[in-house]
């Protein structure tokens, strides 16, 4: 073959691999465009559009935090019913601010919940949860954190037991009748006592007579309506005024009987007879001890009416020496 027909054959065939080459980058740019149809750029996994040339307006996507569930049951565990206004102020803290670019949607940085100093060298130390900061100068930040820091250790050196209470007053479980008279309690958690010695009072009404039942007689002055809605049947209905002999106060009366529901139903009409001074006998839970302020409360669980009627002088009753029911 002749050098002319052979130069020809040649770019024959060049430009037969050129329409090759470009019919093969033509089928893979039709094939981006199915896989890609928004015409957005590809961006490779391993490209870090922060370290790009180009200026964008980024896209910022609020993410939940992936502790809330723990944080939510944890506060459901220690706060109860009142975690319901806890767990939404906790969801709207904890969100994470993920920022994107607003053209691929790559993720280009998070702004956690939480921040702390970024140098602990630094003269100025910031601490951050949610939207709320805390800039102290680094000597105030370390008194602050010791403070801290030494109050959970004593808290947790005092606290013997994660379920024993914290107060050294355990209420009994069982509850017993006990023979003691009005006269020993008085001398036991009398007023006098109480303003003297609060602590010893409460001390000795604790063991001695706390969640126990006793029998006496005192005086009928006033019955109160609690205004509760009767569900169960030890659900406290009523309030009944008792004046006892001796008593700790001319003006007022010693005791409130709590009645349930269970209790008024069965002595409804003995309630509607009574007149201030009727003589009762009652039987009783002890429940708390009163103070200067309050009157002594107790659960009544039988009450009888004697017959005997005691001329009562007028009795005051303050909102505020009512015992919480």
């Amino acid at each position: 073959m002749s050098e002319d027909g052979l130069r020809a054959k040649k770019k024959k065939d060049d430009d037969l691999e050129m329409v090759e080459d470009n019919e093969d980058k033509r089928l893979i740019e039709e094939q981006q465009k199915v896989q890609n149809p928004s015409n957005q750029p590809k961006v490779e996994e391993d490209f870090d559009i922060r370290h790009c040339n180009v200026d964008v307006v980024t896209y910022v996507e609020l993410e939940t935090n992936s502790s809330l569930l723990l944080i939510s049951l944890l506060s459901i565990l220690a706060f109860g019913l009142l975690s319901t206004f806890i767990i939404p102020v906790v969801y709207l803290v904890s969100q994470i601010a993920t920022h994107r670019c607003s053209r691929c949607l790559q993720k280009m940085g998070q702004k956690s919940w939480v921040g702390l100093p970024n140098n602990f060298s630094d003269e100025i130390w910031q601490f951050r949860l949610g939207k709320c900061s805390i800039i102290l100068a680094r000597l105030y930040a370390i008194i602050a954190l010791s403070l801290v820091l030494g109050f959970c250790l004593y808290y947790v050196y005092l606290r013997p037991s994660f379920f024993q209470p914290l107060t050294p007053y355990h209420t009994p479980e069982q509850s017993i009748q006990i023979s003691s008279s009005w006269n020993e309690f008085l001398i036991d958690c009398g007023g006098q006592v109480i303003v003297e010695n609060f602590i010893h009072a409460r001390s000795v009404f604790n063991q001695k007579y706390e969640n126990n039942v006793i029998e006496w007689l005192g005086y009928f002055s006033e019955i109160k309506d609690t205004d509760r809605f009767p569900l169960f049947s030890d659900t406290i209905v009523k309030t009944i005024m008792i004046k006892m002999f001796p008593s700790e106060s001319m003006m007022y009366p010693d005791i409130v009987l709590s009645i349930p529901y269970s209790l008024d139903k069965q002595l409804s009409e003995m309630f509607s007879t009574l007149k201030k001074g009727h003589e009762l006998r009652f039987k009783a839970k002890l429940v708390s001890i009163g103070n200067e302020f309050k009157m002594h409360h107790l659960l009544a669980q039988s009450i009888q009416k004697t017959g005997y009627l005691r001329e009562l002088s007028e009795l005051f009753v303050r909102d505020g020496s009512m015992p919480l029911i």
